[in-house]
């Protein structure tokens, strides 16, 4: 009977301590920022992912511009943010360029 006990308590323990590692190692966040040249509008795209697959987006405008008629943004990627991993645990990046706008312009 104790044997057993002992058995079924180990069993938990290892299937919770996978299920945590699962939950760290399986979630990714990204969140991208994009400019256009033109109008000057800002945009935050971020995802998060679990083991590949989207579970959540969401887009912002940070600075909405005055596009003209029938403009379509040329966006353009300038900074992209990575975490790996629940609450950053595995590690973060980044990478910008020099510029915030395709133009080499700032504001």
């Amino acid at each position: 009977m104790r044997n057993s006990i002992g058995k079924c308590l180990r069993d938990g323990m290892q299937i919770t301590l996978l299920s945590l590692a699962i939950l760290v190692v399986g979630v990714r966040y990204r969140e991208e920022r994009y400019s256009c040249h033109v109008c000057r509008e800002l945009k935050n795209v971020g995802m998060t992912t679990f083991w590949g697959c989207p579970i959540r987006r969401g887009e912002t405008q940070v600075r909405p511009g005055q596009p003209g008629p029938s403009h379509e943004h040329p966006w353009w990627r300038y900074s992209t943010y990575t975490r790996d991993g629940l609450g950053g645990w595995l590690g973060e990046g980044a990478a910008c360029s020099s510029s915030m706008y395709r133009d080499g312009k700032r504001f």
